[in-house]
This record gives structure tokens, C-alpha cells and sequence, in this order.
């Protein structure tokens, strides 16, 4: 399978920030309803307020509501022919907390091309919240042309019912049927959207990066700093050549280079990437004391992928959003209910994952600064029988992003690729090599996306005396640090910070990330300080595993035991069950169970488990045998004996599976049978 398959891979960048992207898509004034017809002709320029979309606002944010102010700008189609086809940019102001702001404000853009920049407000919200010295100037994100906020929404459902038929039976189907379906999906999509009226050739960087001086002076500002993430960065650079006056200074985090074809060498960052993360667990002591074979415990876990692929479940972000549409009439205080009753099932989607799905999945992982800590236990897990983080990674498969503008901004920028250069890298991790064939599934996308490529210019390195920070993190699968090199070298300007433990986009990922960009706003005549950034290392997240118990006698039962310590009764009044810590990180709990004269299936049956269980072990201790039960997609573990026709049930849920196991050896172990233990006195209501 490649990458592909899995959210195009060349959009990966779109698809992370943990998931944002995932949750809180809502329609803004009916426009996902409007998304495929043309736009009426409006003012050009003019900043037209609207209500903000309150899924976009979480709790936290709630006491700056009336400092966020939201709305749509029209801008011409095509900017060379301000009297045709007019669209609408979506856009998020944050005013500053100070009475007087600095005047030159910050706008921020996503990546992709056609992630929604407006699904980034939250976590640059917390960052720029949480950083002393961030909120002095007004802050303001611009849903580029064609993506989820914006009007018209470029999203191919062609492409969507293809990834949805075919992830099931992924491991089954060759590279040439998921070609084909993929090449049909964009070209129906394509078809359609040029019938609809859609100019798609005026969906690229050079339109792109004339919409933000226009929109900037619509809302009343002049000079501005630009922040820009993955293909933001892109957009910066065109930014820099086409407007320069109306820069104060710009941020390219996770850089592409305009001369560099990022997707014919993107084989070579997947493969540094996952390296460097061997590497760097390697230098670390933790690492290197918990996971001393960490690329062998990779390799193993793919391999038993690719012998036996596992059927699993990813979440299906783009029918969320379809419910959110047709929900739409309900009142706003009532949509978080409306969602949430279902969201448990109705949309996930089963995935089939093999050995291949695991190295996409790994590498999308990479993306995500807060993901990457999780990779050693993950594989070690995996490696184990428990395949439970598959969940986890496989979370966000089915990821709403702009499809025909991500498809139009690459095959205009990015399809000037020489078939004789693709030469796979000569240290290419075996497991890798499925991903040798991408750039040319790339081009055979484009031949059916029939968009011009844009002039030589477009591909040359920017040279600018604009001040510029670049942020570069060292596990980047996709955007690795001599990527911002290269660019860093064409500016005189320039200040590159490298972040060794940290994955695709520095800024919102890391607290020194965050002071960096804030010290150089205020001063980009000077290079920030730096200091800490040789901080920001690998650091494992390894399990807790309970050192202390404490003895329990289960109410109503004959069962007395331990628990770990620091763990506390069921908050709602159950007397058979103790919850874990709120500070530990996976959650937990604990169940007992006594089930009087009823065989070990029926006892098991009772539990009333939706998830089935399989027998994973037995073990003796002292004189008690003990089955062992799991799922091996999910955190569970079920220990059970039986004693004089009765059967004794200890239920472990959450954590990770190292905990589980050393808590139920405790468990077992000092467990005992006595006098039933009356049940505590009932309380009056």
C-alpha cells in the first residue's frame, strides 16, 4: 500500500496537528451546501462579517469570543481579470489583548496545498495564548482559495468513495487497481467541477499569493508579518517575490524550497526521517535502555504486518462533516449532542493495515510532534500482540482536505519531474520500498488534472532582504532540515533553528519553537534566542508502571486483592471499581467480579463487552490458574479463574499494555478468596 492510499500522500502535511483537522467541522453560513456552485459576484475587497463557526471555538477559547471577529472576502477568480468569476476567502481575525497593538499584524496560513487554515485556530490559539509577549499585535488566518471554509470548497467526493472502498481491501488489491481507481476518481472529479464553471488553472501559488495583499487591505492593515506551515511556506516565498512592500517579516516552518521538487525527493526524507529516529533513540540513555532494538522491533512488526494484515478502524472525519451539514438547522447549543450521540460508530470505517500501511502510517505519525514520543512503545506493543495503537495511528484516515486545489497547485508547480531522476536512495530502508513508485502515481494524477504549468520562475530559489526565520524539526518526514538550509542560504537575512525531537511544524509543537517566533517578532532585525533548541530532543514517552499497591476487598464478592496506590474507588458509586489518576496519561480502570455458578464463556458473555475476546495465555500462580483474554485492537486484558463452580473476573482497561501486564501479575498474585464482604449500607437519595 502507499501513501496514497491513505490521504494522498503528498498532502500529508494537511492531515496533522494531531489530528486537528479531525474534529469541530462546521458549516458557515450554509457553505459547505454551496461549496459546488459558482459564487455570486460580490464587492471586490470588501470584508463582509460573518458569525464565527462555534465548532471552531473550543471552551477554553470562549472567554476571547469577543476578541474574535470572522467574515469572508471577495477576490477576483483571477486576479488579472478583476471583472469575471468572483470567489470568497474565509477569515479569522484575533485582536490583540493589548489596548495599543503592535500595527503590523501576524497572518498564518496551513499547508497541504488545501488544509483549512481556519482548523488551525485552536492550537495556534493555546500557543500564541500561552506564550508571554505573542498576543501584542493582532493575529489573522486566511482560508486560502478553494479550501474548507472558503467558497467554493474544492473537495472531490470521487475521491472520497474510492478511498472508502477500497481501504478495507487494501492489502489485496495490486498497485495498478489503486492507480486506476485513484487516475478515475480525479478525473470525474475534475469533469465535474469544470461543468459546475470552476476555473481550476486559477487555483495555484501565484493566485494564492495575490488573494493575501488584497484581503489584508480589506480588513485595514498595511505591512504584516506572514507565517507559513509546509506548503504555507511555499506560499510565503511567492509572497516575498510578488509583494515585498508588505512584508515586515515572514516565518517559513517546515520549509519547502521553490527550487526543490519535494515530492521526487520525498522517498529520501521518509526514509532520513524514520533513520533519524532510529538514531536519535539510539543517543538517547532512556531510549536506549527501553528500546536498545528499536529498528529491529520495527522491522519485526512489519513483517508479521505483511504476513497476516489486521482489519482495523479509522475515523471518517469527511462523513463527520456531512453530519454536521445536516444538522445544520439544529441549534447551536444542541450540535455538540447531536454528534456526539453517534460518533462513537457511525463514523469509523474499517481499514485493513498490512505491512505497507504500517510504514504510512509511521511516517504520518512523523508529522506529528506529539505522536513521536508514543513510536518505540507502539512498535515494542505491536511486536508484543497488541496492536491496539494501530487505532490510534489509523485515527484520521479518512481526512477532509481540498482535493482539486491541492491537485491544481501541484500539477501546476510540482509535475516538472524528470522520470530518469527518480532513483531511490542508496541506504533505502527495505521497508521502504513500496514507496518507490509515489512520484509517478503523482504524474499519472496530473495527466487527467488538465491545469497549465506555471512559468520557470515559479521553481527558482527566493532571494529577499525580508528578515525570515525558518524552523526546521529533525524527525520531518516530508520538509527535512536541509530543506530549510537551502533556502536559508538564497536569504541574507535569514535565522534556520533545527529542533532535533520534533516532526512537521516547530511552532504550536514546542514551547522554545513558540518563544523563538516570538522573539523574533519583536526584533527580526536580530537573531532570537535561541538557547533552547538543542533541548528539544527525543524523549520516549514510557509507560508508568505501579511500583505500590494497596489492599481491596470488593463488596458483595469474596475477592480481596491490590490495586496500585494512587488509584481511587469509581466516581459514580460502583464498589467493584477503582479508577487510575486523571494525570496519567492513558486513563485506566479496574473491575472485579464474581459471577456465582455460571461457566467461564457465560461469565465472559456476561460481561457484556462489545469487543470480542480471545484466549491469550494462561498462567499459574500460587495454586490458582489464571486465563488470560484480550482483543488485540483494543487496551484490554481479562483475567479469570474458576473456583467451586464460581468464576472470579478482573477487568483491565486503558493504559498501555507494559502497565496492564505488570498491574495483573500483582493483581493475581496476592489475590485471595474469603468471607463475602457486606456491601456497603445503602445511601438515601
Amino acid at each position: 500500500m502507499t501513501s496514497e492510499q491513505q490521504g494522498h500522500w503528498w498532502g500529508r502535511g494537511a492531515m496533522t496537528w494531531g489530528g486537528m483537522l479531525v474534529a469541530g467541522l462546521a458549516t458557515w453560513a450554509g457553505m459547505a451546501a454551496s461549496s459546488d456552485r459558482a459564487i455570486a459576484s460580490g464587492p471586490i475587497g470588501r470584508f463582509e462579517p460573518s458569525p464565527c463557526p462555534s465548532l471552531l471555538i473550543s471552551s477554553a477559547m470562549a472567554g476571547d469570543r469577543s476578541r474574535l471577529q470572522c467574515g469572508f472576502v471577495t477576490v477576483p477568480e483571477r486576479h488579472a481579470h478583476p471583472e469575471g468569476r468572483t470567489i470568497k476567502l474565509a477569515v479569522a481575525i484575533l485582536r490583540s489583548r493589548r489596548d495599543r497593538p503592535q500595527p503590523d499584524p501576524l497572518v498564518m496560513a496551513q499547508g497541504g496545498p488545501g488544509g483549512s487554515t481556519l482548523m488551525l485556530l485552536e492550537p495556534w490559539w493555546q500557543a500564541l495564548t500561552s506564550t508571554p509577549g505573542l498576543r501584542d499585535r493582532d493575529v489573522v488566518l486566511i482560508e486560502q482559495r478553494g479550501t474548507q471554509f472558503s467558497k467554493p470548497y474544492l473537495f472531490c467526493q470521487e475521491v472520497y468513495a474510492v478511498d472508502r472502498e477500497i481501504s478495507p481491501k487494501l492489502p489485496t488489491l495490486t498497485e495498478a487497481a489503486i492507480d486506476r481507481s485513484t487516475r478515475d476518481a480525479y478525473q470525474a472529479c475534475y469533469e465535474r467541477l469544470s461543468r459546475q464553471g470552476v476555473d481550476l488553472s486559477a487555483y495555484n501559488s501565484l493566485e494564492n499569493a495575490d488573494d493575501l495583499p488584497l484581503v489584508m487591505s480589506s480588513l485595514g492593515y498595511g505591512r504584516f508579518n506572514f507565517y507559513g506551515v509546509s506548503y504555507g511556506t511555499m506560499l510565503a516565498q511567492h509572497l516575498m517575490r510578488r509583494h515585498p512592500d508588505r512584508l515586515r517579516s515572514v516565518i517559513l516552518d517546515a520549509v519547502v524550497p521553490l527550487e526543490t521538487n519535494y515530492i521526487t525527493e520525498s522517498l529520501s526524507s521518509h526514509n532520513r526521517a524514520i533513520r533519524q529516529l532510529f538514531e536519535q533513540c539510539r543517543r538517547s540513555p532512556v531510549c536506549r535502555r527501553e528500546y536498545p532494538n528499536l529498528p529491529q522491533l520495527f522491522q519485526s512488526v512489519v513483517a508479521k504486518l505483511e504476513r497476516e494484515p489486521l482489519m482495523t478502524e479509522g475515523f471518517d472525519a469527511i462523513a463527520y462533516v456531512d453530519a454536521q451539514i445536516k444538522a445544520s438547522q439544529v441549534l447551536q447549543s444542541d450540535l455538540f449532542s447531536v454528534l456526539d450521540a453517534n460518533i462513537s460508530g457511525e463514523f469509523w470505517r474499517p481499514v485493513a493495515i498490512d505491512g505497507d500501511g504500517l510504514v504510512d502510517l509511521t511516517i504520518s505519525a512523523l508529522y506529528d510532534s506529539s505522536l513521536i514520543p508514543k513510536l518505540p512503545e507502539w512498535f515494542r506493543e505491536m511486536d508484543r500482540g497488541d496492536w491496539s495503537s494501530l487505532n490510534e495511528l489509523a485515527s484520521d484516515w479518512f481526512s477532509p482536505i481540498a482535493d482539486a486545489m491541492q491537485q491544481s497547485v501541484l500539477c501546476a508547480e510540482e509535475a516538472n519531474i524528470d522520470r530518469q531522476s527518480l532513483r531511490p536512495p542508496v541506504d533505502l530502508l527495505p521497508e521502504l520500498r513500496s514507496l518507490i513508485n509515489d512520484p509517478q502515481e503523482f504524474l499519472n494524477s496530473c495527466q487527467v488534472w488538465s491545469v497549465p504549468k506555471l512559468p520557470s520562475l515559479v521553481n527558482e530559489p527566493i532571494t529577499s532582504p525580508i528578515p525570515t526565520l525558518l524552523l526546521s524539526g529533525n524527525l520531518d518526514p516530508v520538509t527535512p532540515p536541509p530543506f530549510g538550509q537551502r533556502v536559508a542560504d538564497h536569504l541574507p537575512r535569514a535565522y534556520h533553528y533545527v529542533f532535533p525531537g520534533l516532526g512537521h511544524g516547530a511552532f504550536a509543537s514546542s514551547d522554545c519553537a513558540n518563544g523563538v517566533v516570538r522573539d523574533f517578532l519583536h526584533d527580526p532585525q536580530r537573531p532570537p534566542n535561541g538557547r533552547c533548541v538543542q533541548q528539544v530532543q527525543l524523549i520516549p514517552q514510557v509507560p508508568t508502571v505501579p511500583t505500590r499497591f494497596q489492599p481491596v476487598a470488593i463488596p458483595g464478592t469474596k475477592i480481596r486483592s491490590v490495586v496500585p496506590a494512587d488509584w481511587q474507588p469509581d466516581e459514580s458509586g460502583l464498589t467493584n471499581v477503582w479508577q487510575a489518576p486523571r494525570s496519567l496519561p492513558e486513563g485506566g480502570q479496574i473491575a472485579f467480579t464474581q459471577v456465582i455458578d455460571e461457566t467461564l464463556p457465560q461469565s465472559l458473555e456476561r460481561l457484556g463487552l462489545a469487543i470480542p475476546l480471545t484466549l491469550r495465555d494462561s498462567v499459574q500462580r500460587g495454586d490458582r490458574s489464571w486465563q488470560l483474554y484480550a482483543n488485540p485492537l483494543h487496551p484490554i486484558t481479562v483475567a479469570a479463574t474458576v473456583v467451586d463452580h464460581d468464576t472470579y473476573l478482573v477487568v483491565l482497561e486503558g493504559l498501555r499494555e507494559r502497565s496492564r501486564r505488570a498491574i495483573l501479575e500483582q493483581v493475581m498474585t496476592q489475590a485471595r478468596l474469603d468471607r463475602v464482604v457486606p456491601l456497603p449500607p445503602r445511601r438515601d437519595r
